[in-house]
């Protein structure tokens, strides 16, 4: 379902990375001393808007825990750092939803711009990944149609975080 209406740039990235974590599956973990630190973030995804989403966050990986409380509709949340030209031309959630629903390839659009993670889960259901916030203007939003064929975040599941540096970081 992920970023279904989305130019394939992104579909790839994300069909990538469910590959890379079917492909650890049932490997045994390093152990904790070894693994890199992640910040908690929870964000519960309804009919139809986010919540728990901040303004603001520092550049680091974070333990995206996403809950979807709505009875009968799939959710996804979808990060994307737009770079450094659109970051400074995509200002207004409208610019963002022209963008999306432009069917352009983001590559070219938005040079420069890195998909930084993506989770969905069916209604009712949880789902856990890893989002990596680099420094920027990340815009993140819900690309699943309702019945008639609208992306979610058309119907207001979206948004941007303000990812700032951190000294000694990125």
């Amino acid at each position: 379902m992920i970023l279904r209406r989305l130019g394939r740039s992104w579909a790839a990235r994300i069909g990538f990375s469910a590959a890379m974590v079917a492909s650890v599956m049932g490997v045994s973990s390093p152990p904790a001393s070894a693994a890199p630190l992640k910040l908690p973030l929870a964000v519960v995804a309804r009919d139809f808007q986010f919540l728990g989403v901040p303004g603001r966050l520092p550049a680091a990986t974070y333990d995206l825990q996403f809950i979807n409380i709505s009875r009968t509709e799939e959710h996804e949340f979808v990060a994307v750092n737009l770079g450094p030209i659109c970051s400074k031309t995509i200002t207004t959630v409208a610019a963002a939803k022209a963008l999306l629903d432009g069917g352009q390839d983001p590559d070219v659009v938005c040079p420069g711009n890195t998909f930084e993670g993506g989770v969905d889960a069916g209604p009712g259901g949880r789902a856990r990944q890893t989002l990596t916030l680099t420094p920027g203007r990340t815009l993140y939003f819900c690309g699943v149609p309702d019945e008639n064929g609208t992306p979610h975040f058309d119907l207001g599941m979206i948004g941007f975080i303000n990812v700032f540096s951190v000294p000694g970081r990125f």
